[in-house]
């Protein structure tokens, strides 16, 4: 017997059909949020202004990987 699984997106606004999921961050805090087309179009100009004015901050790195070659040679001229 086969089956068939259908994901539909729902826009977590007003019911709608999604588009598409906007993942974004406040306060240390993740989230997501399914939107329609003129929903994220409003939800992106909503933001427009405070991103203008804001800075840009890098990705963090997860534990163990921000060694670089110049961090091994100085662990390496300590232990001599």
């Amino acid at each position: 017997m086969a089956s068939k699984t259908i994901t539909s997106l729902v826009d977590d606004l007003d019911g709608s059909e999604a588009t598409e999921t906007i993942r974004f961050a406040l306060a240390d805090t993740e989230y997501e949020i399914d939107l329609s087309d003129s929903n994220a179009d409003r939800f992106r100009n909503s933001l427009d202004e405070f991103v203008a004015h804001a800075r840009k901050v890098g990705r963090r790195r997860s534990k163990g990987s921000g060694s670089t070659r110049a961090d091994k040679n100085q662990i390496a001229a300590m232990r001599q």
